[in-house]
């Protein structure tokens, strides 16, 4: 959260990052530095959505991105962690809970990602439970930006 109140950080626009489409860059917010001032924060996420920015939760379920951060920041995407992807497609408990965060973001225009897919049954599985869009080892090993095209 103090890169968002970093004067340089809030002067950000679309047209300094020589993009077209800012809905194509999406800010990930994590709760490892907690979030002390909620109102004082979304201010800020909200300049940026008027810039056309859009943000994700991430680590959903990993105990640091908690359901009262997602309610009170209202993402884009959310993110799912690791932890919850990881054998989901033997665990039907996660299962469950996956299809209700599933569920919830939908209701509220939210797009969920399973991240750390590294099994095709994962795959499977998140995919069958209506999971929107997948990251993993399965898919490509992660690249720096530059190396990428």
């Amino acid at each position: 959260p103090h890169d968002f109140s970093d004067p340089q950080f809030r002067d950000l626009t679309p047209e300094a990052l020589g993009v077209d489409d800012p809905g194509r860059i999406v800010l990930e917010i994590t709760e490892r530095t907690a979030i002390s001032d909620y109102p004082q924060f979304k201010e800020y996420l909200n300049t940026f959505r008027e810039r056309g920015f859009r943000f994700a939760v991430d680590d959903a379920g990993s105990g640091y991105a908690g359901l009262g951060s997602i309610a009170n920041l209202d993402p884009d995407y959310i993110k799912l962690d690791i932890s919850l992807i990881s054998n989901i497609d033997t665990n039907f408990l996660k299962q469950n809970l996956v299809e209700t965060l599933v569920g919830f973001a939908e209701n509220h225009g939210a797009k969920v990602v399973a991240e750390g897919v590294e099994r095709y049954e994962e795959f499977e599985a998140v995919r069958d439970i209506g999971v929107h869009l997948t990251q993993g080892f399965l898919f490509y090993e992660p690249r720096f930006a530059g190396l990428s095209r």
